[in-house]
């Protein structure tokens, strides 16, 4: 098992250079990651699909 990083506010780029141990089945578009499901500090199996939601960021965020 593992725990799920956060990927909420990470940006697009970021995403496809990051190794982990799970899929990621990435929707919506936009540069930024908005949400993310399962949340967090879930703990999942190790090849597990995480959601991964992007969107435009505000400009007050960067």
């Amino acid at each position: 098992m593992i725990k799920v990083p956060k990927f909420v506010g990470m940006k697009k780029k970021d995403l496809e250079t990051t190794l982990y141990d799970l899929k990621l089945d990435v929707a919506g578009k936009g540069n930024a990651v908005v949400m993310q499901s399962p949340k967090p500090g879930v703990k999942v199996k190790q090849g597990s699909t995480i959601r991964i939601y992007l969107g435009d960021k505000s400009r007050a965020d960067d």
